[in-house]
């Protein structure tokens, strides 16, 4: 009942009248105060947006922690470190700890508590390193709200004396609840450290896999890619870096999940390390785990004291991550991104004394040597700057054996620097060595008793190598060295020419796992064809029954002329899929119009299987880049009668359901193909990306329903394999609500270039 203006002063004139204030009941009476107004509305707001708006602003969870690691960025964080506790399933912990600048009472209330903040609009850049802003404007609140039940924000800053704490209990901003009836409490306490914010979300909505702290990384790794490889310190006052690390705290320890070394590190070929002790002693190590690799060497040389192999250098240390550039060694969706990083980061960097010298491992510095060696062919694997992240640490406190020149750019070649880099140069030129025998591969031009292994795939990197040698030519020309440089162009265009013949093979390769892959959707549509034809033949058989009536007449026409119609329909898609394959130019392919020809199609085939397609959510402009049309038609038949398969084992009856939804991020498209199946044991998740892995009983020859004809293990191996060669990922994401299993697949989008083009 509303309370009469004389009964709402009285009562604001006595709250005001008290020592201790109670801020919450005047706001309340304050607001119903307004309601008298008998001119002016004001809006006012339920306390349910707060929940609302986390939805829609956030409807991803993975996007949700990625915004709150952006705030870390923004606040002139060096690390960010998340730790998930208990969190493999609902209503566990999330700890977010960063170092950045903090924040004061005022940035507090005027930033975190202010709805529609127009902070990041006034202040571009972050206060210390000058970073633009990447946090989205007043979405971090709604990001905690959208992942756990209750948030507690503990921060302080350089010279404040004692840290805020704040409590927000989200459970409160329930509908029908004015936003401003609801308090959260801020107090003082002791600094836990002299600046920095912590965020500890308390019963977490959802449950966090390995895979999904993964793809959180990837999504926030372009704030880190900027920044040095290694946590080193810089010689110069520039930005140190960013970088986050996702744990999960098992045991009491902090077990790292995602960083920056596992997500680069983590895909070496090899690892080689060494040492000089303090005897002048020299040692290097390489290991590789797909190469079952482990082996230690000493290094000698005829010049010094056995077992001493240098004269002047003590104490070095150098960690080298080896690299090469291949699907065979790095997944396809991550070759691209770590080909770039190593364009720009890769080689061998110098410590000196825990500070980074300069230009040591920067583009284009070549100290040791290695681009050179490779482009004389004194080692056949690739040796390069850009096939290795890697550093090396010498201490030298008093400086009286790597002095730094001048002008502080590098340090003074003598003896120490001499030793140092044929120290480094032999222990890595000898690591690849050991590492192309592992593999099989030549190691040396005129290798006697080479003899290869197996076939190789085409070699890569023969157009670049061509171009190298048409340089070099053209810098023999000059020097008079003609004879020479005519070889020299004559070996390049034999490159030039195995280079095209390689890329007509790997096109013939994706051709032949493409026709591959739509056998499966002959046999579909060959069942549903002998289906139709079988009930086409007993609907004209009852035509001719000459004790039917007009009106069943009439209705039978009716069914004929629907099969009929669904043959036609069948046809005109098979042939259209068919078409596409023999088509060898590659076109950006629309996902909308695809998914929903595929839908239309194949409703029919499911539906008689008690199976309804609900909900499909694809997002319009949906470019992927130059692709086979035939090659998504291959992907949904697939996970189609994966999802069949699955519904059926879980005895869903009539009430089997797919899912399929697609959106875009940026320059990555995401599809999302998910089912109410018995879903994939834990186990297999790893496995079911394998060739010939199946959990499908073998098919009998007389076999015809749809469950039954794969089988061969071989389906989503070609659906990743597909996804992958064209720069892609296909993994499991966590399922919708009323669904079991969801596979989701990331693709480049296609750029405006390729889209002219198309």
């Amino acid at each position: 009942m509303l309370k009469s203006i004389e009964q709402i002063k009285s009562n604001l004139l006595e709250l005001l009248a008290a020592s201790d204030l109670d801020y919450g009941k005047i706001l309340r009476l304050s607001g119903e105060l307004s309601a008298h107004d008998p001119d002016y509305l004001r809006f006012s707001v339920d306390s349910a947006i707060i929940s609302r708006l986390g939805q829609q602003l956030v409807a991803r969870e993975e996007t949700a922690v990625s915004e709150l690691v952006k705030n870390a960025y923004d606040a002139d964080a060096g690390e960010v470190r998340l730790v998930f506790n208990a969190a493999d399933k609902p209503g566990g912990l999330l700890f977010i700890k960063d170092d950045g600048v903090g924040m004061n009472r005022q940035q507090l209330i005027d930033g975190f508590m202010r709805l529609a903040s127009t902070d990041k609009i006034h202040q571009p850049k972050s206060p210390k390193y000058g970073r633009l802003r990447a946090g989205r404007k007043g979405i971090g609140r709604f990001a905690a709200q959208r992942l756990g039940k209750s948030l507690t924000l503990i921060t302080q800053t350089a010279d404040s004396k004692r840290a805020l704490r704040l409590k927000i209990d989200w459970s409160l901003f329930e509908a029908e609840r004015d936003l401003l009836e609801i308090a959260s409490r801020l107090e003082q306490i002791p600094k836990e450290r002299e600046y920095g914010t912590t965020l500890i979300i308390d019963g977490l909505r959802e449950a966090w896999s390995d895979r999904e702290i993964g793809r959180v990384y990837r999504y926030v790794e372009d704030l880190i890619q900027p920044y040095s490889l290694f946590n080193k310190r810089l010689t110069s006052s520039r930005d140190p870096g960013f970088q986050a690390i996702f744990c999960r705290l098992i045991g009491g320890k902090e077990i790292v999940v995602a960083s920056e070394e596992k997500m680069v590190f983590d895909y070496a070929l090899a690892t080689v390390t060494g040492e000089v002790d303090d005897i002048g002693r020299g040692k290097w190590s390489v290991k590789s785990s797909q190469l079952n690799l482990a082996e230690s060497n000493r290094i000698s040389t005829v010049e010094h004291s056995p077992g001493i192999a240098f004269e002047f250098i003590r104490n070095i240390r150098f960690t080298a991550y080896y690299f090469i550039w291949s699907t065979e060694y790095v997944a396809g969706h991550q070759l691209a991104r770590l080909q770039d990083l190593a364009a720009v980061r890769g080689g061998i960097r110098l410590y000196r004394n825990g500070f980074r010298v300069l230009p040591y491992g920067e583009p284009s510095n070549d100290w040791l040597g290695l681009d050179a060696a490779y482009r004389k062919r004194e080692v056949l694997p690739p040796i390069g700057n850009s096939n290795w992240f890697g550093f090396v640490e010498i201490h030298d406190a008093e400086g009286t054996c790597f002095d730094e020149t001048s002008s502080r750019e590098g340090l003074t070649k003598n003896v120490f620097y001499d030793e140092l880099v044929e120290f480094l140069t032999g222990s890595l030129k000898a690591a690849v060595l050991r590492i192309a025998a592992a593999r099989g591969k030549k190691q040396k031009a005129g290798q006697k008793g080479y003899k290869k292994k197996h076939s190789a795939s085409p070699p890569a990197g023969l157009a670049q190598a061509a171009v190298d040698l048409r340089k070099t030519s053209e810098s023999l020309q000059k020097s008079g060295d003609s004879t020479s440089a005519r070889t020299l162009q004559g070996v390049a265009v034999y490159l030039e020419t195995a280079a095209v013949e390689s890329q007509n093979l790997i096109q013939e390769l994706a051709m032949l796992r493409v026709f591959a892959s739509l056998g499966l959707t002959i046999g579909i549509f060959t069942h549903e064809v002998r289906t139709r034809l079988t009930a086409l033949r007993c609907d004209v058989h009852e035509l001719f029954d000459t004790k039917s009536t007009k009106e069943e007449f009439e209705e039978g026409l009716v069914t004929v002329d629907t099969h009929l119609k669904m043959l036609q329909s069948y046809s005109s898609y098979f042939d259209s899929t068919i078409s596409a394959s023999v088509q060898r130019e590659l076109y950006p392919q629309e996902l909308s119009e695809i998914v929903h020809s595929f839908v239309r199609e194949f409703a029919p085939v499911v539906r008689r299987r008690g199976i309804t397609f609900d909900p499909i959510d694809i997002e319009s402009d949906l470019f992927t880049r130059p692709m086979h049309r035939s090659e998504w038609a291959s992907i949904f038949a697939n996970l189609l009668t994966n999802a069949v398969k699955a519904i059926k084992r879980a005895g869903r009856g009539d009430k089997g359901k797919l899912s399929i939804k697609g959106w875009r991020e940026g320059k990555t498209l995401f599809v999302d193909f998910c089912d109410n199946g018995d879903g994939i044991p834990e186990e297999n998740e790893e496995k079911i990306f394998d060739a010939f892995f199946t959990t499908t009983r073998t098919a009998k020859s007389t076999t015809s329903d749809i469950d039954d004809l794969t089988g061969t293990g071989l389906g989503l191996k070609i659906v990743a394999d597909i996804v992958s060669s064209a720069g892609g990922t296909i993994y499991l994401a966590s399922a919708p609500k009323n669904f079991v299993t969801c596979f989701r697949i990331e693709i480049p989008a296609a750029t405006e270039k390729e889209k002219q083009h198309e």
